[in-house]
Order: C-alpha cells, then structure tokens, then sequence
C-alpha cells in the first residue's frame, strides 16, 4: 500500500496517469468520503487526512468512476474547475442559494461600511 502523502507529492501527470475520460461517469451515490475509499482502493494508497482532496478530472462531483478521480491538492482542484469553467464565484454562489433579490441585499450590507455603525 501506498502512503498518501508519498503519493501526493508525484507530479500531477504521473497521479493522473490511470484517467480515462472515454469512459462514463458512474453515479453510485454516496460522497467523498464514498469516493476516496473507491479511489484509494483502485489505487492501492491510503485514505488522505488533512488538505489531499479527491478531484475529479470529469468534472462530475457525483461521479465515482475512478478512472476520472484522481488525489490532488487545494490548487490543483482550483486549477481544474477554472479550466472548466465550474468554478463559482461568491456572487455565482450567493444567488444560487439565497436568489438574485437576496443576494443584491446581502452583498449591499457587505459593502456598506456604514451599516454596522450606530447611528450618531
């Protein structure tokens, strides 16, 4: 078995090298922590503890296919989602939870530096 943190420290291509995006998707349910004993197990290492995250290549957070995830760090995951333009930004995340009325209100109380003043 593989130690995590020995692994995480090859390059990115050689802990990508089993990806096969060819393949489909495979949504089994569960989360990550479901998906990093699938990959851990495909890839013969341990469990990570601490910031080695479970990234998955296809882009697909429910998938566990582990010829699409792979161990990665905080950037690396960063990286990816920018690529393929996953990543959200707080706006994009704060009106996809609250609405776009809500969000324009709690985004104006953030940068009402006044707001949190008593009035004199």
């Amino acid at each position: 078995m593989i130690n995590i943190e020995e692994h995480i420290t090859l390059s990115k291509e050689e802990r990508q090298k089993h990806l096969n995006l060819d393949e489909p998707c495979c949504i089994r349910g569960g989360n990550s922590t479901h998906h990093k004993g699938v990959l851990a197990l495909f890839l013969d290492t341990t469990i990570p503890k601490g910031r080695i995250l479970l990234c998955h290549a296809c882009n697909n957070r429910e998938c566990s296919n582990p010829h699409h995830l792979y161990w990665g760090t905080d950037l690396e995951n960063i990286e990816d989602a920018s690529k393929a333009g996953t990543r959200l930004t707080v706006w994009q995340k704060t009106v996809n939870k609250y609405g776009l009325a809500e969000a324009r209100k709690v985004f104006a109380r953030k940068n009402n530096k006044n707001a949190c003043k008593k009035p004199t």
